[in-house]
């Protein structure tokens, strides 16, 4: 188990725990720690005046920003976000673990600090007898691909994001569903699946947004709190970043488009597109396009092919 996983269950059982978060992080991890307090205090004091502006106009109407981990990047970005919002007059609210400490920390830099924590949606026994009871149902049925992504719960599709969950953590495409490992592993998701879409309902009861942000929108937890807030009407944005350094994609998730990546272009769009001039100029601007993606520009792209290099027409033939 790793000590992230170990956090989350030692603080879901004993809450004053997370006292001690901190200190254990120092411990397995000293230098990372370290960098990332001298970030936050630079940030802490660069941010003055994001924390003393006060929004002068008021909508009314609330955000929830949903952060899926505590990485400080996707917490960083999310808050910028959430702060421009914050300047139209939107009232933000934070959905995360408690065990989001440096989220947490982040945000309040920005001048956020209206925080929601899973951990305060806990399912009833009688509810978690029922997912138990449903979970049984499911694996008793077929256990094939296509089988299993038709399961739904209550207004979750529920199927393919735990084959994505499952996938994920295989580092698999297509796992074999026959294969008694991959079968392990679908049993152990699917109950805690059919948990989360009760602890979004619940949530969701209890805060009303007009909108939720958030870059991660599908496996097992967020896929269900992603189709429940879809479900009850809420504007559901996902942003993710292409492969440049300096620009978002943002995204706005309904029933139709929940299940399409958000960097991919809609028909009617490549429709217009089809019909656009092509001439050198295009050219141009494409293959410089090309030239920075692959050529190290940009840090994030150029994590996903470090030591890369140029082959020929003939060369890329004879290794195939």
């Amino acid at each position: 188990m790793t000590f992230k996983n170990l956090t989350k269950q030692l603080v879901s059982k004993h809450p004053a725990f997370l006292n001690f978060v901190d200190i254990g992080r120092a411990i397995f991890a000293p230098s990372e720690q370290y960098a990332l307090w001298n970030d936050y205090y630079k940030t802490l004091h660069e941010s003055i005046f994001l924390r003393e502006h006060k929004s002068i106009v008021e909508t009314k109407k609330t955000v929830l920003v949903v952060l899926a981990s505590d990485m400080v990047y996707e917490a960083k970005l999310l808050a910028m976000l959430a702060f421009g919002l914050k300047l139209k007059g939107c009232h933000i609210k934070v959905l995360m673990s408690r065990v989001c400490l440096w989220a947490k920390r982040y945000f309040k830099t920005f001048g956020i600090s209206d925080f929601v924590y899973w951990e305060d949606f806990k399912s009833s026994e009688k509810e978690k007898s029922d997912c138990d009871a449903e979970a049984h149902k499911f694996l008793s049925g077929e256990l094939s691909m296509q089988s299993v992504k038709k399961w739904k719960y209550h207004c979750a599709w529920i199927g393919p994001q735990i084959i994505s969950a499952v996938s994920r953590k295989l580092m698999k495409g297509a796992p074999d569903l026959k294969d008694k490992k991959v079968q392990k592993l679908l049993i152990d998701a699917l109950s805690p699946t059919l948990e989360t879409v009760h602890l979004a309902e619940k949530m969701f009861d209890k805060i009303h947004p007009h909108t939720m942000i958030l870059i991660e929108a599908n496996y097992t937890l967020m896929g269900a709190l992603t189709d429940t807030a879809i479900s009850k009407g809420v504007n559901v944005i996902q942003t993710v970043q292409p492969s440049r350094d300096d620009a978002m994609i943002f995204k706005r998730l309904t029933q139709e488009t929940r299940r399409i990546h958000p960097a991919s272009v809609d028909k009617s769009s490549m429709e217009i597109i089809s019909k656009m001039p092509w001439d050198k100029q295009h050219e141009q601007v494409l293959m410089q396009e090309f030239s920075n993606r692959y050529g190290g520009k940009w840090f994030l792209q150029s994590r996903n092919q470090p030591g890369v290099k140029d082959f020929n027409r003939d060369e890329i033939i004879a290794k195939l």
